[in-house]
């Protein structure tokens, strides 16, 4: 039993959790989700490329560590989102009567209609600041959605973003506006 050990995150925090947050998931699901969250960071693409360069690094293994990271990233928040998703099933299968699949189809489905309501809030507009407004205020609503949801938020904005990159027009302009943000974040 993995929360015999409380190095991160003990009962008193859990219960502070549940009472301040409204946090819904068990004792288990937190040390899962905590687990698979530090693996996440652990393999970050912006964590592998700082460290490469602090140590003047090169080589075969370095090149590796470079190309692994994206996918691992990926990979993480997939295993995360959904294990979020599973959990919270579990927890709510008495009150709204659905599964592990319809509660994970429905997560990826509200993923999916906050890029489409970015399309449909853009339009054919192509002012840098108002696709700034309109990311940012995407990425705020399907936050939201997530919380509200008690899923990952970070799994909903996930999904959000690749149909936006595979739908939308402004994917381009969008990844160069919001790439200027991403080393001050």
């Amino acid at each position: 039993d993995i929360s015999q050990y409380h190095l991160i995150v003990g009962r008193e925090e859990i219960q502070f959790l549940r009472e301040t947050y409204k946090f819904t998931a068990t004792e288990d699901h937190l040390w899962l989700a905590i687990v698979l969250a530090a693996a996440a960071t652990i393999t970050s693409s912006e964590v592998v490329k700082q460290s490469l360069r602090k140590l003047n690094a090169g080589g075969p293994v370095s090149n590796a560590l470079t190309k692994l990271a994206p996918p691992s990233e990926i990979l993480g928040i997939l295993i995360f989102g959904l294990s979020l998703a599973a959990a919270r099933a579990i927890e709510s299968s008495a009150q709204l009567g659905m599964t592990v699949t319809e509660w994970t189809i429905a997560v990826v489905g509200l993923g999916c209609l906050c890029g489409f309501l970015f399309s449909l809030f853009i339009g054919r507009d192509e002012d840098d600041l108002r696709v700034y407004l309109a990311t940012v205020g995407i990425v705020t609503f399907a936050s939201g959605i997530g919380s509200a949801l008690g899923v990952s938020s970070l799994f909903v904005n996930f999904i959000c973003g690749v149909v936006l990159s595979w739908t939308s027009p402004f994917a381009g302009k969008m990844y160069e506006i919001l790439k200027r943000l991403r080393n001050p974040l």
